[in-house]
């Protein structure tokens, strides 16, 4: 598996998604 920087790009933006997410917004 490489790991490319848009790759990785794009892993990280999800994982910041998810948890933006799942921390309660109010």
């Amino acid at each position: 598996v490489t790991l490319d920087p848009w790759r990785i790009g794009a892993i990280t933006t999800a994982a910041l998604v998810l948890l933006q997410l799942q921390k309660p917004t109010r």
